[in-house]
């Protein structure tokens, strides 16, 4: 199944601007991972120097797409292209010295492409140094090279950088497609379902959340929290120093820790709309007898957690927070 296909109007802009021989020198593609971004810019590289003839019921910018078939399409599908450059993180980021070697091979000529494309991956963990190393590039275009940054959102990257980037947004993948994708993987369609909710539209989200892995995760947090109330206060500040170590693990754990109270509390009345229904066999009895007022204030402290996060406050501070307030009932 193929999440790109779902991005019309990043794919619709992107046929617009090939139509128009209206390319800007450099885009940036902003939006969660799994979302098709990197088969989009690899589709766009293959558009811009194709030397077929396109059929529009298979492209993917339609009569304005790449074959697919030619020598170049294929060079670029099968990564041997020499003028498609995919610049990966090094690590965690992506460091000056790659950036330096990439320009090195900028100041000559592509050896065949008409247009040389260069993919920048994950241009959110690109250094403050290596961030201005490409900006001589942006600052003074080629018009033989074209930039495609692949980003979670432009606050990622330098000021500087983005005002020299057209921004193309992908959208979240409809749940449905998602439950589909995690069904065609062999994920039961309860749990599929959850995962997909859970996931913010991303495809890599949901596939991680419903990994061995991550379902692993999600038991371990769900019994920690249910015998916060019998293990005090420090227990609570030990799981909150935990969950604080990683920002995007913690987010997935605010969000199964709101479904599972959510679902008890909707078990309490309509139990037939409950959610993660395997996740109920977590459930202690003395879960299952908290009130509708408690949880409603457990839910409060979730919601208050994340707005934390959000602007920023300290990740270990927010989570102890949290914690405490599970521990004691809000």
């Amino acid at each position: 199944m193929d999440p790109v296909r779902h991005q019309r109007r990043a794919l619709g802009f992107l046929s617009g601007i090939l139509a128009k021989n209206n390319v800007a020198h450099a885009l940036v593609f902003t939006g969660d991972a799994g979302l098709g971004k990197k088969q989009a810019a690899e589709h766009f590289a293959m558009a811009r120097n194709c030397e077929g003839t396109p059929d529009p019921e298979s492209a993917m910018f339609g009569d304005q797409g790449p074959c697919g078939v030619c020598g170049s399409c294929r060079k670029i599908l099968s990564g041997n292209h020499p003028d498609v450059l995919f610049v990966e993180k090094d690590g965690v980021s992506v460091k000056i010295a790659q950036v330096r070697a990439l320009l090195s091979v900028l100041a000559m000529r592509p050896s065949e492409a008409k247009i040389r494309v260069v993919v920048i991956t994950d241009a959110g963990a690109m250094t403050p140094e290596s961030s201005n190393a490409l900006l001589k590039a942006l600052e003074e275009p080629s018009e033989t090279t074209c930039f495609v940054l692949l980003a979670g959102q432009k606050s990622e990257l330098l000021p500087t950088v983005v005002s020299r980037c057209q921004e193309i947004r992908f959208s979240p993948l409809p749940v449905s497609f998602l439950v589909q994708s995690l069904e065609a993987r062999g994920v039961d369609r309860d749990l599929g379902q959850a995962c997909a909710l859970l996931a913010g539209g991303s495809l890599d989200n949901a596939l991680e959340l419903a990994s061995e892995q991550g379902l692993a995760r999600r038991n371990w947090l769900i019994n920690q929290i249910c015998a916060l109330e019998d293990q005090g206060m420090g227990q609570a500040l030990l799981l909150a120093e935990f969950l604080a170590r990683d920002k995007k693990a913690a987010q997935d754990d605010l969000n199964w820790i709101r479904t599972w109270l959510r679902d008890l509390l909707v078990s309490q009345y309509a139990p037939q709309h409950v959610i993660n229904k395997d996740l109920m066999g977590l459930v202690t009895s003395r879960a299952k007898k908290i009130s509708p007022e408690s949880l409603l204030d457990r839910l409060q402290a979730v919601t208050d957690c994340e707005k934390d996060l959000a602007r920023n406050v300290n990740t270990r501070l927010s989570m102890e927070t949290l914690c405490l307030r599970l521990s004691s009932g809000g």
